[in-house]
């Protein structure tokens, strides 16, 4: 809302693109969250809308790739959970980097399993980790809804902290 009000003066034309944004993602939140299961690209949608305003924000320091299967966007999954760890990868990694960073968001359905990475720059905290509600969240959803079909990991890779959500249909 900060980065949107601060537009308004500066570029109104961007202001008024950053409030469509906005009012998307609040209405594909609402409209997500009533539901048990979504579709992957239904999801993504969200997800898109989200890290476009963030892009306002960021600016240059953030960087978004796309590896999205086209077998993988059918897929039943908890609403919101992407979201949740792309909120988390913006906040614990880009936002904490001077010269921000990239996140990759990796999806592909194989033989009956669907596996989503979200990939970002940034140094993965073990102590946050811990207490942070949104991996807690994560795992229990899946674990009510998938029992153990379902996984979620994370861990550093290199210089990048890679979420790994694995669901087995």
């Amino acid at each position: 809302m900060n980065s949107i009000r601060a537009l308004v003066g500066l570029d109104p034309g961007q202001a008024k693109s950053a409030i469509t944004l906005l009012s998307n993602l609040l209405r594909h939140s609402i409209n997500l969250g009533k539901q048990k299961l979504v579709k992957f690209e239904d999801e993504m949608e969200l997800v898109k809308n989200y890290l476009e305003l963030e892009k306002i924000r960021f600016e240059e320091r953030l960087k978004v790739v796309y590896h999205i299967n086209s077998n993988a966007i059918n897929c039943k999954i908890p609403p919101l959970m992407v979201q949740t760890i792309v909120e988390n990868s913006i906040k614990h990694g880009i936002a904490k980097s001077i010269d921000g960073g990239e996140i990759i968001l990796d999806a592909v359905q194989t033989d009956g399993q669907l596996c989503i990475k979200i990939i970002n720059s940034g140094k993965l905290d073990l102590g946050r980790v811990e207490e942070g509600v949104g991996v807690a969240n994560t795992k229990k959803r899946l674990e009510i809804l998938f029992k153990d079909n379902a996984s979620f990991s994370l861990e550093q890779i290199g210089d990048d902290v890679v979420a790994t959500i694995k669901i087995t249909y």
